[in-house]
């Protein structure tokens, strides 16, 4: 594959995740006032966090296909370049807390308000700064 590719492709994957990280993190803000709210306002919240749950996805699956195919094109990448072994990682990290917020997106829209856990945004936070990290700085 010629270089002028892979560096759309490249171009892809950054918006994607660009996406992903800002919607998962909005949709947690979000579902934490979800459960701080009267109960008239419930139904306005599940129409709120329904698309950006679903850009979410989206910024998800276009992120990780671009990945994936960058890392077929190019695996070379993955010889002596501890930095993407360990972005790799948290990505695996980063895919878990995208399905814990997913399956609180369902459960609120059936009526199961719980508390919301104060690690969740933190973690997705910390997470997404680290892969950010590690892939602009390439520290090992």
């Amino acid at each position: 594959m010629d270089y002028e590719t892979i560096r759309w492709i490249r171009a892809i994957h950054f918006f994607a995740f660009i996406t992903w990280a800002g919607a998962l993190i909005s949709l947690s803000f979000i579902l934490k006032q979800h459960t701080r709210c009267a109960q008239e306002a419930r139904k306005d919240f599940i129409a709120l966090e329904k698309p950006i749950a679903l850009a979410m996805d989206i910024g998800a699956t276009f992120a990780i296909a671009a990945g994936v195919f960058m890392l077929i094109e190019i695996p070379d990448i993955m010889k002596g370049h501890g930095w993407m072994h360990a972005k790799l990682t948290l990505i695996v990290v980063l895919i878990g807390l995208h399905g814990f917020q997913r399956a609180r997106v369902g459960k609120y829209k059936r009526g199961e308000v719980g508390a919301s856990p104060t690690w969740v945004i933190p973690a997705i936070q910390a997470t997404v700064l680290a892969i950010v990290v590690l892939a602009a700085a390439k520290p090992f």
